[in-house]
């Protein structure tokens, strides 16, 4: 898969070879990466701070940012307690240090991220694999290792799929599990996108408050930002911060971006429009992609919908042309017309190339409605789209 050498970046463009392209890949679902107020707080933490702590928080590395943004995150997620990682990676493998002595076997979404697979497996915890988004074989393997009460078991999935945008049927799992069983979401892209004010998947499913649920995310994705975090019960987040060698052996992240992420998770309570204007985003590019090559969200109708009925609205879509020649060159045919999309060789997508596009809350009509029409003079007739 080849990577590309950007040259500039704005919150919906960049440059590629000299040349601005719309881009519709990625994260930054928010758009907060280019916010003023974020910006002008990484200049005033590095102002305060400096670069770097430049050593492990246990030892000299640690900060009043550090620890404010772990208060913050866990409130704003509805939990009592959180420990901060560099990213949404780290906070998997620290998660499953912690975990060691406490649960003994994970049953794993068979397409879940290769941080939960590595981060639950290396310390020793068999994994058992569930089919994807398939609440009912989570919970009969589930009842299969921990026996009804669920002891020394954890259930741990995606909240949103990066790769095709399902959303992990969190709540009918939940309802299924014993009550010493955990409910581990992996809510990279679910957090700040999903559910009331964006408090992520469990919320939409309306059981982030079940001391079962353990949240790991990023604040690289929705947030824009850098750094991660276990977010649960006091017990347990105690436990990671005491048996995993990860964050105990790991220079934390840069208190200038812990600032900028605090700052980024404000706005998002302060500016509720963000998120609207995510949501509506989202309903719009849906609209552009039906009417350009037929897309339809009812081709992954396993992505549920939550509390009231809410429709998860994932700014994430997912399209295969065959052959894979004729992606590249639609590909190239939208680069022309000053569109990236990108096209990804990525584990857990429907096929082995796919084109992945994201949406923002900065995304303008213009630019979607420009999407659509060079996706139809690009696309050749006839062209097999799914």
């Amino acid at each position: 898969m080849p990577r590309i050498g950007f040259e500039r970046l704005t919150a919906s463009t960049g440059e590629i070879n000299g040349r601005e392209h719309v881009v519709f890949g990625g994260c930054n679902y928010l758009g907060l990466a280019h916010h003023p107020e974020v910006h002008r707080a990484v200049a005033e933490g590095l102002s305060r701070w400096g670069l770097t702590t430049t050593a492990s928080r246990e030892t000299t590395g640690n900060t009043r940012a550090h620890e404010a943004m772990e208060r913050e995150v866990a409130a704003f997620l509805g939990k009592p307690s959180a420990i901060m990682t560099t990213e949404g990676y780290t906070a998997n493998i620290a998660l499953g240090q912690g975990l060691v002595g406490r649960v003994r076997t994970a049953i794993v979404d068979e397409r879940s991220h290769s941080s939960v697979m590595f981060g639950l497996g290396a310390p020793g915890i068999r994994i058992v694999t569930y089919r994807h988004l398939d609440a009912a074989d989570a919970v009969a393997k589930a009842r299969e290792a921990g026996g009804p009460t669920g002891e020394g078991v954890a259930v741990m999935t995606d909240g949103v799929f990066a790769a095709g945008g399902g959303v992990a049927p969190v709540g009918e799992i939940l309802r299924g599990l014993g009550r010493r069983a955990l409910m581990i979401v992996d809510d990279c892209h679910g957090f700040v996108v999903l559910g009331p004010g964006g408090r992520g998947t469990a919320a939409h499913f309306g059981v982030a408050g079940d001391p079962r649920v353990v949240i790991t995310t990023t604040f690289g994705k929705g947030l824009g930002c850098y750094g991660g975090a276990v977010v649960g019960e006091a017990e347990l987040i105690a436990e990671v911060r005491e048996r995993s060698k990860l964050y105990v052996g790991t220079t934390p992240a840069p208190p200038p971006a812990v600032e900028a992420a605090r700052v980024a998770l404000r706005l998002v309570d302060r500016e509720p429009g963000l998120i609207e204007r995510l949501r509506s985003n989202v309903v719009r590019m849906r609209e552009v992609l039906s009417e350009a090559i037929g897309w339809s969200p009812l081709q992954d109708p396993r992505s549920v919908p939550g509390v009231g009925g809410e429709e998860p609205l994932v700014p994430i879509f997912v399209f295969v042309m065959e052959p894979v020649e004729e992606m590249r060159r639609v590909q190239a045919a939208l680069g022309e017309a000053g569109i990236f999309v990108p096209l990804i060789d990525y584990p857990g997508g429907p096929t082995p190339w796919y084109f992945r596009p994201t949406v923002t809350a900065s995304h303008t009509e213009e630019q979607m409605s420009l999407l659509g029409s060079a996706l139809v003079s690009a696309v050749r007739a006839g062209a097999c789209v799914r």
